[in-house]
């Protein structure tokens, strides 16, 4: 005879079923997300600290980035100190990008790869030449590239991260006390400087600013700039006490210093650049002193006009009196 199932037992039985499935569906899910993270795992952010250098500065060797030619890529941001005290000065972040040709091309020394990088903080201890790319290889056959980085003094517990492409690798290597591995050539790379904001001055493709707030090493184009002079505006020329000095003065100071009173000589132009408020403060003052010039030929040209016209008059008055 067949024994009819009880609804508890059909209900408990269903449930398992159930949960069994749920139980399932939740190890998928898990298994799906450790694939996940083992396929990026290459690709993701990871740290390193960067080498110690105690009291003396020196060439690291930082790491090695595995790559072959394609476009393969590297990120990497190092916050590197010249030391520990409590102050902001010690201080700055350097962003570095690196990238493989696409194996045809290489640069005008050889390598097969470009780089660049940028600086902000308060630290200027790291500039143009201190960081290079070394090739095992030169040109195209290169495979993996070595960072090395002149570091500051007392470089404790300051630390980097990199991220790259899929495809490629790094291997943090931190060794201290390397030569520099030379010139730019086909199998060294010293990458250009993007732009540096270092103590607050701004630097665009140079990284020291020599002090000034705004640095471009290069062209720059703007729509409008508006340059405001602490010194006077030179109207005061106009004035009837301003002393203009005599055009036999002038012809005398350039015949001695081969330029004009108040405008910078060349050697003074090629070796501190151009200040443009002052300079075109200065252009202001010899266009008004060349008017008052002018202005005073005029007055001497009209009186002699006016002799000459005089003179017509009796030369006229003579040849009647005949």
């Amino acid at each position: 005879m067949h024994k009819k199932k009880s609804f508890l037992t059909v209900s408990i039985t269903r449930c398992g079923a159930f949960l069994n499935s749920v139980c399932l569906v939740n190890g998928l899910l898990k298994t799906f997300f450790v694939i996940l993270l083992l396929l990026s795992a290459k690709g993701a952010l990871a740290q390193w600290n960067i080498p110690a250098t105690g009291g003396n500065p020196q060439w690291a060797k930082i790491g090695t980035f595995t790559a072959g030619q394609g476009g393969e890529t590297l990120m990497l941001t190092a916050y590197i100190h010249k030391g520990y005290n409590a102050a902001n000065s010690q201080d700055a972040v350097y962003t570095l990008t690196f990238k493989t040709s696409n194996g045809d091309s290489v640069d005008d020394k050889g390598f097969a790869g470009n780089g660049s990088w940028y600086a902000t903080g308060q630290s200027s201890d790291i500039g143009p030449g201190s960081i290079k790319w070394k090739a095992n290889a030169a040109g195209k056959l290169a495979t993996a590239y070595d960072l090395y980085i002149y570091l500051p003094h007392f470089t404790e517990k300051s630390h980097y991260s990199v991220t790259l492409s899929p495809t490629a690798s790094w291997a943090n290597v931190g060794l201290i006390g390397q030569a520099d591995p030379g010139a730019a050539s086909a199998s060294v790379l010293i990458p250009t400087v993007g732009f540096n904001l270092i103590q607050g001055n701004l630097g665009v493709g140079i990284a020291d600013t020599k002090g000034y707030k705004f640095a471009v090493n290069g062209t720059a184009i703007a729509t409008s700039m508006t340059v405001k002079l602490s010194a006077n505006w030179p109207d005061y020329v106009f004035k009837s006490g301003y002393k203009l000095p005599t055009l036999n003065e002038v012809k005398r100071y350039i015949d001695k210093n081969h330029h004009l009173p108040d405008m910078p000589s060349a050697d003074e132009v090629q070796n501190n650049g151009l200040d443009l408020g002052e300079m075109n403060r200065q252009l202001l003052k010899k266009v008004e002193e060349l008017t008052l010039y002018l202005l005073d030929q005029n007055k001497k040209l009209d009186e002699h006009q006016k002799r000459m016209a005089e003179l017509e008059k009796e030369i006229q008055t003579l040849r009647k009196q005949r």
